[in-house]
């Protein structure tokens, strides 16, 4: 699986995207971390 660092941070919400981790089948998965409480968390999108 390929990690590719992003060069600007981008903000949904709360979240901030952190990372791709991947692409699969459905698309691309990023890790976002939560702004004010740290928490890690994978999303993917199309």
């Amino acid at each position: 699986m390929e990690r590719s660092a992003l060069k600007q941070s981008q903000l949904c919400g709360s979240w901030e995207m952190k990372e791709r981790l991947g692409t699969g089948g459905f698309g691309h998965v990023y890790l976002y971390q939560h702004l004010v409480l740290k928490h890690k968390s994978s999303f993917g999108a199309e």
